[in-house]
C-alpha cells in the first residue's frame, strides 16, 4: 500500500482558524491599549485647539515714563480660555525681557511694569501668554 502524508484539508482550515484566533486574543490588549492612548491624545489636542480658538488679549493702556524708562502695560483677556504666565519683549536698540507669573481669567485685566534703560530707543513692545502662545503687541512712538 502506498500511503500518502499530509493533512486533510477540513483539519488544515481548523488549524489556520485556531491559529487566527489565538493570535488575536494575544494582541487584543495590546490594541486595546493602543487605542484608549489615542482617544486620550487626540482628546486633549481637542482640548487645546477649543482653547486656542477661544483666547484673545489687548493692550487697553499703555503709558511710557521718560525719565525712568519705565512703561505701564494694562492688558486684558478678551478671549473665552484662562491665560497665564505672561513675557513682555521691548526690541529697538536692545532688548528688554521680562517674565511675569499673572494668570487671567475671562475679561480680567492685570497692570504691568516694564522696566527699560531711559536712554534706549524701543521701538515695538509684545506682550505674550505662554500657557497658549498668543500675544499682542504695541508699535511705540516716543
Amino acid at each position: 500500500m502506498n500511503w500518502e502524508k499530509g493533512i486533510s484539508p477540513l483539519i488544515a482550515a481548523v488549524l489556520l482558524i485556531t491559529f487566527v484566533i489565538a493570535i488575536g486574543a494575544l494582541v487584543s490588549p495590546f490594541m486595546n491599549e493602543l487605542v484608549k492612548d489615542s482617544q486620550e491624545t487626540t482628546n486633549e489636542d481637542q482640548q487645546e485647539l477649543l482653547d486656542h480658538v477661544g483666547a484673545g488679549m489687548e493692550i487697553k493702556e499703555f503709558a511710557y515714563n521718560s525719565s525712568s524708562g519705565n512703561y505701564t502695560i494694562t492688558v486684558q483677556n478678551t478671549g473665552e480660555s484662562r491665560i497665564e504666565n505672561f513675557t513682555a519683549t521691548a526690541t529697538g536698540d536692545q532688548i528688554f525681557h521680562e517674565e511675569y507669573d499673572v494668570e487671567l481669567a475671562r475679561g480680567e485685566s492685570h497692570r504691568f511694569t516694564f522696566d527699560t534703560d531711559a536712554s534706549t530707543e524701543e521701538d515695538r513692545l509684545v506682550i505674550e501668554a505662554g500657557n497658549l502662545n498668543i500675544q499682542t503687541e504695541k508699535i511705540i512712538q516716543k
